[in-house]
């Protein structure tokens, strides 16, 4: 009697387990496979997941000694560098305080000043117009009148402060002089070279200029500043109409 109840019991729990028990989901071609062994795997792959690193925005950095110090190359990188940041932040000219051409220069000034210690710039409570920054370069025995542009491309390189003259006012190399240079009809304009473009004889024929250019444009570079400009109405290395007449080494 005991062996026939266990008969009964146990095809009636075969037969319960294979109609009425929940069981699951089998995978019948290798897709399904896939699918059913990516969910655990996937949710894995979600607890792991690290937040995306983002980069901050590049940025020249204090670099001290090495930038005082540093090849004609490395100085250009840095210099790029800092006219690339500062042309996002969009200044206008003369839209803001130290936003006008010699102002520009002034910030970038004050930057240079903190990456190395010793170097010798003004600021803006000690010169704030083109001219009077040409006059104070002067005093220090460090302004050089240019007499001859066409010739002077050796005096080109990354970190040179730029000085040009009125527009469309031509002057003659013999009478240059710091006189006639910082007063009305003189200096005009002024900005920084970041880099130089050089023939297959290693002689500067053009230069990129940062500098704070004109109403209704933002401060950034431009790449017109070449020896021998289309329009014989510009001279060469200047900026435009604009003589180049007086230039400082920045190191």
């Amino acid at each position: 009697m005991k062996h026939q109840l266990f008969i009964i019991l146990f095809f009636g729990g075969v037969i319960y387990y294979y109609f009425f028990a929940e069981k699951p989901p089998r995978a019948n071609t290798l897709a399904d496979i896939e699918v059913v062994d990516s969910v655990s795997s996937d949710a894995e792959k979600t607890k792991n997941v690290k937040p995306p690193v983002i980069k901050k925005e590049a940025r020249p950095t204090k670099t001290g000694k090495n930038i005082c110090n540093s090849t004609e190359h490395d100085l250009s990188a840095f210099l790029k560098l800092y006219s690339e940041n500062m042309e996002k932040r969009e200044i206008l000219y003369n839209s803001e305080d130290l936003s006008d051409c010699s102002g520009i220069f002034l910030r970038f000034s004050k930057m240079m000043k903190s990456e190395c210690s010793s170097i010798v710039l003004p600021t803006p409570s000690e010169a704030r117009d083109t001219r009077k920054i040409a006059r104070w370069f002067y005093n220090r025995k460090k302004l050089r009148i240019v007499h001859d542009a066409s010739n002077s491309g050796h005096m080109i390189k990354p970190g040179a402060i730029m000085f040009y003259g009125t527009r469309n006012m031509p002057y003659e190399a013999t009478d240059l002089n710091i006189d006639d240079l910082t007063t009305s009809g003189g200096i005009q304009h002024i900005g920084v070279v970041t880099e130089t473009e050089k023939d297959v004889h290693g002689n500067v024929v053009g230069y990129t200029l940062y500098h704070g250019r004109t109403y209704g444009k933002i401060a950034g570079s431009t790449r017109w500043h070449i020896i021998n400009p289309s329009s014989s109405k510009n001279p060469p290395f200047g900026n435009g109409d604009q003589q180049w007449v007086a230039m400082v080494e920045l190191l």
